[in-house]
């Protein structure tokens, strides 16, 4: 399974970022100034790819906050795709509450070209290599 899209809204200093892995290349750089978001990027893409739990636990072990000053909330969505052609989103949401940030998530699988939401356990979190 691999990841070919990651959208990233109003978190830390990204306000709205889109990326697309599916370039012919096969590789990509981030580069830039300290704080201009990088270790942000790898940091969606950890959470965007882990469970629930895990995602909290992520969240957890850092510093500081993560929904982007002055928001609700923060989105980091990925679109994986699997060997087999079979399509699938994740869609991590981080709400900031007045004493603490906590995630959700909704899971989805692509019929028909459509997303439809299923529960994390029927997700096939066992196919994604961290």
């Amino acid at each position: 399974m691999y990841v070919t899209d990651i959208e990233i809204k109003n978190i830390r200093n990204i306000k709205d970022l889109k990326i697309d892995f599916t370039s012919k290349s096969r590789s990509m750089i981030l580069s830039g100034n300290n704080g201009s978001g990088k270790s942000t990027v790898l940091r969606c893409i950890a959470m965007g790819i882990s469970d629930e739990d895990s995602a909290a636990s992520v969240l957890r072990d850092m510093s500081g906050e993560f929904v982007k000053k002055g928001e609700k909330e923060g989105i980091i969505t990925i679109k994986l795709t699997h060997y087999n052609g079979q399509k699938l989103k994740i869609e991590t949401t981080i709400k900031s509450l007045p004493a603490f940030e906590k995630v959700y998530q909704k899971v989805y699988i692509n019929n028909n070209s459509i997303y439809e939401q299923i529960e994390q356990e029927r997700f096939p979190w066992h196919k994604i290599f961290i």
